[in-house]
C-alpha cells in the first residue's frame, strides 16, 4: 500500500507539471480509476480480494470486479503501478501466459491447414504473414514487417475491415497505413491462411438467415451464443467460439492447478484472460514453473488438440517483472 501510494502521488505530480494533453488527459483517467483503490479495496493485510465471476462474460472468460484487476494497465501506461504487486514473505509470483492461444484455437476451429501447419512447425505465424506482405522469405523478414504483420493477424482474425484496421494498427502499434496499404494487409492475412478466410465467408453466409431466424454458434465444449433475428453480430460470431474455447482450456487449466500446487505450498491468485499468476514458496520455484506451464499446455490440448499449445511461464518478485 505504501508503494502504490507512492505511485498515486508521482502520477498527481507529473499532472501538475502539464504534460502534453495527452498524457494529462491519460493520467486524469489513472487518477480518477486508481487514486483510491489502497483506501477502497485493500485489507488490513494489504491485499486485495476481487471477486472472480467465471460465467460472467458471453465468451466464458471470466470477469473481475471490487477492484477489477484484470484491467490494471501495463507499465508504459501506468508507470509503477504493476510493481506495487508483490507476493507475501517468502514467496514469489508465477506469471505464466498461452503463446498466440486466439490464432491456435482459430487454426483448430476453423479450421486453417495452413495455419496449423505454422503451429506444428514451430514456425512463427506474424512473420509467415509478414513474407506474403513483403513477397520474401520468412527469414528475410525485418522487424518492422513482423511487427506489421502480427497487428493483421490480431486485426483480421474477427472480422476487421480495411479501414477499421487503419485505426487499430495506429492506435495498439503505432502504425500509420494508407487505405491500400491496409487492403493490402488485409488480402495477406487471407492469402497467408485459407483456412481462416473460408471459415469468415461461412459465417458471414449466416447474415442472410438471420433476419428471419435466431442464429447459434458454439465453443468446443458447447457454450453457446443465441442471436435472435435481426440481431446478428458478424465480429461476435468469430470471437465468442475462439475465445470461449480458450476459456474453457483455461478454466480446466485452472482446476488442476488448484490441485496440483497444494504440495508445493502454492496457490492461484489471479486470472487474466489469458494469463496466470500463482504464488508460490520460493525454494520451489523452478518446480512450480515447470508444473504451471505443463500443466496449463496439457489442459488446453483436451479442447485443442489439433494445434500445439505452448505456455510461457517466469518466476517474479513483483507483477511487473518480465
Amino acid at each position: 500500500v505504501p508503494a502504490f501510494e507512492r505511485v498515486v502521488t508521482g502520477w498527481q505530480r507529473e499532472r501538475d507539471e502539464e504534460p502534453a494533453p495527452e498524457r494529462i488527459a491519460q493520467l486524469d483517467k489513472l487518477l480518477s480509476t486508481y487514486a483510491h483503490w489502497a483506501d477502497d479495496f485493500a485489507d488490513d493485510d494489504g491485499r486485495l480480494h476481487p471477486h472472480l465471476h467465471p460465467l460472467a462474460t458471453d465468451s466464458g472468460r471470466f470477469a473481475c470486479s471490487q477492484p477489477n484487476l484484470q484491467q490494471v494497465p501495463a507499465e508504459h501506461t501506468a508507470p509503477g503501478m504493476r510493481a506495487c504487486f508483490v507476493p507475501a514473505r517468502g514467496m514469489v509470483f508465477i506469471v505464466a501466459d498461452y503463446a498466440q492461444i486466439e490464432l491456435r484455437v482459430a487454426a483448430e476451429l476453423a479450421p486453417c491447414d495452413a495455419m496449423r501447419a505454422v503451429f506444428r512447425a514451430g514456425r512463427d505465424p506474424h512473420r509467415a504473414t509478414a513474407a506474403t506482405l513483403a513477397r520474401k522469405p520468412e527469414a528475410e523478414v525485418t522487424p518492422h514487417e513482423r511487427k506489421l504483420a502480427k497487428a493483421v493477424n490480431f486485426g483480421f482474425l474477427f472480422g476487421m475491415g480495411a479501414r477499421r484496421f487503419q485505426e487499430y494498427a495506429k492506435s495498439n502499434y503505432g502504425l500509420d497505413l494508407s487505405p491500400a496499404a491496409a487492403q493490402s494487409a488485409r488480402d495477406a492475412f487471407f492469402a497467408t491462411f485459407p483456412g481462416i478466410a473460408a471459415w469468415h465467408r461461412r459465417i458471414g453466409a449466416l447474415e442472410g438467415r438471420s433476419q428471419r431466424e435466431p442464429i447459434t454458434v458454439h465453443t468446443a465444449l458447447g457454450r453457446r451464443k443465441r442471436f435472435l433475428p435481426g440481431h446478428f453480430s458478424f465480429n461476435a460470431a468469430l470471437n465468442i467460439p475462439v475465445q470461449g474455447t480458450a476459456a474453457e482450456g483455461f478454466k480446466r487449466a485452472m482446476i488442476d492447478l488448484h490441485a496440483a500446487l497444494q504440495p508445493l505450498g502454492g496457490r492461484g491468485i489471479l486470472c487474466i484472460h489469458d494469463e496466470y499468476i500463482a504464488e508460490v514458496p520460493e525454494p520451489r520455484a523452478e518446480e512450480a514453473r515447470l508444473l504451471v506451464q505443463q500443466t496449463m499446455e496439457a489442459a488446453m490440448a483436451t479442447v485443442v488438440p489439433h494445434v500445439p499449445i505452448v505456455a510461457d511461464a517466469h518466476t517474479a518478485r513483483s507483477w511487473a517483472e518480465k
